[in-house]
């Protein structure tokens, strides 16, 4: 059994992030991302395609280049997360997370994470699971 020293920090320090990524105009800080021909998108559980995640957007470098955490702790870049709650990827608002599991028949349910604090969220990145 390996022995992880640091705690979150240390999470934070591994090389978990893709930096200077293409990505759609549309991708905010925080948001959600699937890739697309070396692009990012916001990623959204409405149907299968939308919903591979890969990661979240923890900065932008201009409209179309950002950095995603691939797993780890994020920095302070949200507001009002729950922390007694579990975050899974929206099937309404693309780029977005909700505590609540998607509901819609054909949509998909896939964790994204679980804050650390209400102001970031520990990217725990989970299988797709489509809804029936």
């Amino acid at each position: 059994m390996t022995n992880i020293r640091g705690g979150l920090r240390a999470i934070n320090n591994a090389n978990a992030v893709l930096k200077n990524i293409d990505c759609d105009s549309t991708v905010y800080v925080g948001s959600v991302v699937r890739m697309s021909a070396a692009v990012a998108y916001n990623a959204k559980a409405d149907v299968y395609a939308n919903s591979n995640a890969i990661g979240v957007v923890i900065s932008k470098n201009g409209p179309t280049k950002c950095d995603i955490r691939l797993f780890g702790y994020t920095e302070d870049i949200f507001s009002g997360l729950d922390e007694t709650k579990t975050y899974y990827l929206s099937d309404v608002a693309a780029g977005g997370i909700q505590t609540n599991v998607p509901i819609t028949s054909g949509s998909v349910i896939i964790e994204i994470g679980k804050p650390f604090s209400p102001t970031s969220l520990v990217v725990i990145i989970g299988e797709r699971i489509v809804r029936k």
